[in-house]
């Protein structure tokens, strides 16, 4: 699953805004039409005001990728990115497709190095649904053995059809040598054999441990207000607990940051 919006790319960038709740434009000549805020509970929102079209993109970044993964425990991030898909005790994984299509929408998400994010396309008088949909699921993943042991198989077709690309091979072997031994020296699919080998219960540790509020940015873009976004964000994010992060020494920062000089390549390292 790997489509990404170039405008909610620049949003990305914005996800590790450091200070206390703020509403304002962020003051450069391009920024006209940005508001910014923070939650109680760390998670930022970041609105773009665009009414070209009556149409709104929302898009739920988390700060985990493959750099976070632990040795032996590789492509998980992406795994986990599958299950997020396979529903919730509230909204199944059919139910979740059937409501896609009924609201005429689109729903994907992406798995890279240092976040994992998850967007949908839809008429914008339909956000309340999206917003419920990404408040739910960073609650309430059902992450069940069953799921997994049908969404293993997706994962690995992937995990082979890249490793059939001899452009994929030849970046590959150029990362690792690279940087040797170290977890930017693989890509985010990660080890086959971890991935053969992973137990549902393995990516339930990572979920609990990097899906928080305070590890995630909300974007949306599109034909909406910025005050009334920020209030729905507070409504269905804003009782959602914030979590202890703990980060690797091989990871991130005290807090999630967003390279602006660095932008992923899907042709080059798909998820």
């Amino acid at each position: 699953m790997k489509h990404l919006a170039p405008l909610l790319l620049a949003l990305g960038l914005l996800a590790g805004l450091p200070g206390s709740a703020r509403a304002a434009t962020t003051g450069g000549p391009g920024d006209a039409g940005i508001y910014t805020t923070t939650l109680k509970n760390g998670l930022r929102v970041v609105v773009v005001e665009d009414r070209a079209a009556p149409v709104v993109q929302s898009a739920v970044w988390y700060g985990f990728g493959s750099l976070e993964e632990r040795p032996g425990k590789t492509g998980l991030a992406h795994a986990l990115e599958h299950m997020m898909f396979r529903g919730t005790p509230e909204i199944s994984a059919g139910g979740l497709d059937d409501i896609v299509a009924r609201l005429g929408a689109q729903m994907n998400g992406e798995t890279t190095y240092d976040y994992t994010q998850f967007y949908f396309v839809m008429p914008s008088d339909k956000l309340d649904d999206a917003l419920f949909i990404e408040s739910d699921r960073m609650q309430h993943a059902a992450l069940r053995a069953a799921d997994w042991a049908v969404e293993r198989n997706a994962v690995l077709n992937e995990l082979d059809g890249d490793a059939s690309s001899p452009f994929f091979n030849l970046l590959a072997r150029v990362r690792a040598a690279a940087f040797p031994g170290q977890p930017a020296g693989r890509t985010p699919i990660g080890n086959r054999s971890d991935v053969e080998r992973a137990t549902v219960s393995d990516i339930a540790a990572y979920y609990r441990q990097w899906y928080a509020p305070n590890n995630a940015t909300l974007a949306v873009a599109g034909d909406v207000d910025h005050r009334a976004v920020f209030a729905k964000a507070e409504r269905y994010f804003g009782s959602i607990p914030s979590r202890t992060l703990i980060w690797l020494p091989f990871a991130k920062p005290s807090k999630p940051t967003f390279s602006a000089r660095w932008k992923p390549c899907k042709r080059c390292f798909p998820s």
